[in-house]
């Protein structure tokens, strides 16, 4: 497994064939192997690339999806969501959560499509296409293990023992992005970056 991210974990515009990625290789998903920056075409080669976005190019929403054939998801989620998102729906990719599907309460990720594109068509022209897209961060829902107190949180597929907190550097920022029950929020901290976090800093999330 190979997790690449912009290296200034941003959501700025991809920089094309110069842009620089942080990245992470683990041959069973949970310990790292190796880890660096570079440019997409060093990038280690792998049959299994993961592109994790950054916390603040991902909006998360909770919504209540009708029953609707699969062919009409999308249309019943631009029109559950065109009043909440100040883009235009048909500007943004959408994905629900794992296992998310019509007729359920779920959240739902959303962001720039023409920026994942440009990511993609980026690590794409390097031959190291993408097969998998993870986000940074991503709302915890209520804890089903047995005996969990109340408001305990959890994961997707992990039992975590409370909110996420994590101080991560954008462009020169120091930003804090925390994920809980009700969703995900990104607070700046300062200007002045405490140091840049790189692949094997986010490798723990990513693989969550």
């Amino acid at each position: 497994m190979l997790i690449v991210t912009p290296s200034d974990f941003s959501a700025a515009p991809a920089a094309g064939a110069s842009a620089l990625f942080d990245w992470a290789t683990s041959s069973n998903g949970q310990q790292i192997t190796d880890h660096g920056q570079c440019a997409a075409a060093l990038l280690p080669r792998d049959d299994d690339v993961v592109l994790v976005l950054p916390p603040r190019a991902v909006s998360w929403h909770r919504v209540a999806l009708p029953k609707v054939a699969a062919t009409r998801l999308r249309a019943a989620l631009e029109g559950l969501l065109e009043d909440r998102l100040l883009a235009d729906t048909t500007e943004l990719h959408f994905a629900l959560e794992p296992g998310g599907r019509s007729g359920q309460t779920v959240w739902v990720a959303a962001c720039q499509k023409v920026w994942l594109r440009s990511w993609l068509q980026t690590l794409e022209g390097a031959a190291r296409p993408v097969g998998r897209i993870a986000p940074a961060l991503w709302p915890l829902v209520p804890s089903e293990a047995p005996g969990a107190s109340p408001g305990a949180s959890r994961s997707f597929s992990l039992d975590v023992p409370s909110n996420i907190h994590w101080a991560y550097n954008e462009n020169g920022q120091t930003w804090l992005g925390s994920a809980g029950l009700l969703g995900v929020s990104c607070t700046l901290l300062r200007e002045t970056p405490l140091g840049h976090g790189t692949a094997a800093d986010m490798v723990v999330t990513a693989l969550m």
